[in-house]
C-alpha cells in the first residue's frame, strides 16, 4: 500500500497564515522525545489542544510563567478544534502525511510491525501532529498543543509557548510543558 504525501490546502485556522508559518517553523526546527523534527512527516489534521479547564493546581503551576490571557484562552471548554491544515503554514520542506493514510499503516495488530511498515512506506521515523495556534500579547505569545509519535513506547505530547520581542522578529520556544510521556 502507498502512503500519500499530500500538500493540503484550506483549513481555518485561529491565526493568519503568516502568524502560523512563524510558530510552526520554530517548533519544526525541535526534537522531540529525541527525534529530530526533520526525520519526521506532519500530519495533515490539527489536534485539538486539551483544555485546562478542570485540571489539578498542581499542574496549573507549569502554566505559572505563561501569559494570563493565553492560559485564559487553553482553559476554553474547547480551545481548538480538528481540521485538515493549510500546507502554506508551514516551511516549504515540510512533508505533510494525511491523517488516515497513518491511521490506514495502524490497523494491524503487531505494534512493530506497524511501526516497521509505517517507517518503510512514509520513509520517516515518525510523525507530528500540531494544534491550531493560540496568540496573545499583540501576537507575541503564542501556545500550541503538540504530539509526536515514534515507535510503540516512544512518544510525548504537550504545549510549547513561544514568545517574540516584537511583531517582525522571530518565534523562540520559551517553555515546553510535557503533559505525557511514553
Amino acid at each position: 500500500m502507498s502512503v500519500l504525501i499530500a500538500a493540503v490546502i484550506g483549513a481555518a485556522g485561529l491565526l493568519q497564515t503568516g502568524v502560523e508559518a512563524g510558530v510552526y517553523a520554530a517548533l519544526l526546527s525541535q526534537s522531540y522525545h529525541g527525534v529530530p523534527a526533520s526525520r519526521m512527516v506532519v500530519k495533515d489534521t490539527a489536534v485539538a489542544m486539551p483544555t485546562l479547564r478542570g485540571s489539578s493546581s498542581e499542574w496549573l503551576k507549569e502554566f505559572d510563567e505563561i501569559p494570563i490571557e493565553l492560559r485564559q484562552l487553553a482553559s476554553r471548554p474547547s480551545p481548538t478544534q480538528p481540521h485538515r491544515l493549510d500546507a502554506s503554514v508551514f516551511p516549504t520542506q515540510t512533508r505533510l502525511v494525511r491523517a488516515s493514510a497513518i491511521e490506514t499503516i495502524f490497523t494491524g495488530s503487531g505494534v512493530e510491525e506497524n511501526w516497521s511498515a509505517f517507517r518503510t512506506q512514509v520513509k520517516a521515523q515518525g510523525w507530528l501532529a500540531f494544534s491550531d495556534v493560540l496568540v496573545a500579547g499583540g501576537q507575541l505569545n503564542a501556545l500550541v498543543y503538540y504530539e509526536a509519535r515514534c515507535g510503540g513506547l516512544c512518544g510525548e505530547g504537550g504545549y510549547v509557548w513561544l514568545r517574540r520581542d516584537t511583531v517582525g522578529s522571530p518565534r523562540r520556544i520559551t517553555k515546553k510543558i510535557v503533559s505525557w510521556m511514553s
